[in-house]
Protein backbone atom coordinates (compact mmCIF):
# COMPACT_ATOMS: atom_id res chain seq x y z
CA UNK A 1 0.00 0.00 0.00
CA UNK A 2 1.46 3.34 -0.76
CA UNK A 3 1.91 5.85 1.95
CA UNK A 4 0.31 8.90 2.44
CA UNK A 5 2.62 11.40 0.95
CA UNK A 6 3.06 9.25 -2.13
CA UNK A 7 0.19 9.52 -2.98
CA UNK A 8 -0.32 13.03 -3.02
CA UNK A 9 2.87 13.29 -5.24
CA UNK A 10 1.00 11.50 -7.99
CA UNK A 11 -2.13 13.77 -7.51
CA UNK A 12 0.17 16.82 -8.10
CA UNK A 13 1.60 14.93 -10.83
CA UNK A 14 -1.40 14.05 -12.23
CA UNK A 15 -2.70 17.77 -11.96
CA UNK A 16 0.55 19.17 -13.58
CA UNK A 17 -0.29 16.57 -16.23
CA UNK A 18 -3.75 17.83 -17.18
CA UNK A 19 -2.49 21.81 -16.83
CA UNK A 20 -0.34 21.26 -19.87
CA UNK A 21 -2.75 19.80 -22.02
CA UNK A 22 -0.89 16.11 -21.75
CA UNK A 23 -2.73 13.20 -21.71
CA UNK A 24 -1.56 10.06 -20.21
CA UNK A 25 -1.61 7.14 -22.91
CA UNK A 26 -1.78 3.52 -21.63
CA UNK A 27 1.33 2.77 -22.69
CA UNK A 28 2.62 5.39 -19.92
CA UNK A 29 4.00 7.46 -22.65
CA UNK A 30 3.18 10.87 -22.65
CA UNK A 31 1.23 12.35 -25.59
CA UNK A 32 1.82 16.33 -26.27
CA UNK A 33 -1.75 18.10 -27.53
CA UNK A 34 -0.93 20.82 -29.34
CA UNK A 35 -2.09 24.68 -28.32
CA UNK A 36 -4.95 26.12 -29.90
CA UNK A 37 -6.06 29.34 -28.90
CA UNK A 38 -8.25 28.41 -26.14
CA UNK A 39 -7.69 26.67 -22.60
CA UNK A 40 -8.95 23.45 -21.94
CA UNK A 41 -9.91 21.32 -18.39
CA UNK A 42 -9.30 17.68 -19.30
CA UNK A 43 -12.68 15.66 -17.71
CA UNK A 44 -12.44 12.10 -18.92
CA UNK A 45 -10.12 9.45 -20.65
CA UNK A 46 -10.96 6.14 -22.02
CA UNK A 47 -9.91 3.14 -24.31
CA UNK A 48 -12.66 3.25 -27.30
CA UNK A 49 -12.66 -0.55 -27.90
CA UNK A 50 -14.39 -0.19 -31.56
CA UNK A 51 -12.02 2.18 -32.81
CA UNK A 52 -8.55 0.78 -31.31
CA UNK A 53 -7.49 4.25 -29.60
CA UNK A 54 -7.70 6.28 -26.47
CA UNK A 55 -10.02 9.38 -26.40
CA UNK A 56 -9.28 12.28 -23.83
CA UNK A 57 -11.82 14.56 -23.39
CA UNK A 58 -11.84 18.57 -22.61
CA UNK A 59 -14.16 21.37 -21.78
CA UNK A 60 -13.03 24.96 -22.47
CA UNK A 61 -12.39 26.53 -18.83
CA UNK A 62 -15.10 29.40 -19.05
CA UNK A 63 -18.66 27.84 -16.87
CA UNK A 64 -20.86 29.20 -19.23
CA UNK A 65 -19.24 28.01 -22.28
CA UNK A 66 -20.13 24.56 -24.50
CA UNK A 67 -16.92 23.90 -26.47
CA UNK A 68 -15.35 20.46 -25.96
CA UNK A 69 -12.54 18.99 -27.72
CA UNK A 70 -11.80 15.19 -28.32
CA UNK A 71 -8.10 13.86 -28.72
CA UNK A 72 -7.97 10.23 -30.19
CA UNK A 73 -5.01 8.83 -30.74
CA UNK A 74 -3.81 4.87 -31.33
CA UNK A 75 -1.95 3.43 -28.37
CA UNK A 76 0.85 2.41 -30.18
CA UNK A 77 1.49 5.83 -32.21
CA UNK A 78 1.22 8.70 -29.76
CA UNK A 79 1.87 10.78 -31.75
CA UNK A 80 -0.54 10.03 -34.14
CA UNK A 81 -3.67 12.61 -33.20
CA UNK A 82 -6.71 13.38 -34.70
CA UNK A 83 -8.43 16.06 -32.51
CA UNK A 84 -12.40 17.33 -32.64
CA UNK A 85 -14.05 19.94 -31.85
CA UNK A 86 -17.66 20.29 -30.44
CA UNK A 87 -19.79 23.28 -29.96
CA UNK A 88 -19.07 27.08 -30.27
CA UNK A 89 -17.07 29.29 -27.75
CA UNK A 90 -19.43 31.99 -26.70
CA UNK A 91 -16.65 34.25 -26.40
CA UNK A 92 -13.30 35.80 -28.22
CA UNK A 93 -10.21 33.81 -28.47
CA UNK A 94 -6.99 33.79 -27.06
CA UNK A 95 -8.73 32.68 -23.49
CA UNK A 96 -5.09 30.69 -22.53
CA UNK A 97 -4.57 33.56 -20.66
CA UNK A 98 -7.55 33.00 -18.61
CA UNK A 99 -6.63 31.45 -15.19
Amino acid sequence: MESMASLETIIIDEEQVQEQNIALASSNSLVVIPEDDYKWNKYGQRYIKSLQKNRSYFRCVYNICKARKKVDWPPNEPNNLDISYEGDHNHGALAADHS
